[in-house]
């Protein structure tokens, strides 16, 4: 990606992978390299973890995430 500087970032994992529906899209992360702030690092908006790696999604049908309503 390119910022609003010009400067040419990247994020990289080696593992980047979105669960099964049983597991309610369930995010998996490791490996991160990069020049860009590794975002999924960062505080979840209103979460009560720290990081969204491992948090399941929500779908339009069902609310899996942990923020607050």
């Amino acid at each position: 990606m390119v910022d609003s500087d010009g400067n040419h970032l990247n994020a990289k994992y080696t593992l980047f992978k979105i669960g099964p529906s049983t597991d309610k899209y369930r995010l998996y992360l490791a490996g991160y390299s990069g020049n860009a702030t590794d975002a999924f690092a960062l505080s979840a908006p209103d979460s009560k973890q720290g990081s969204l790696n491992g948090q399941q999604f929500s779908t339009p049908d069902a609310d899996h995430d942990q923020r607050a309503s």
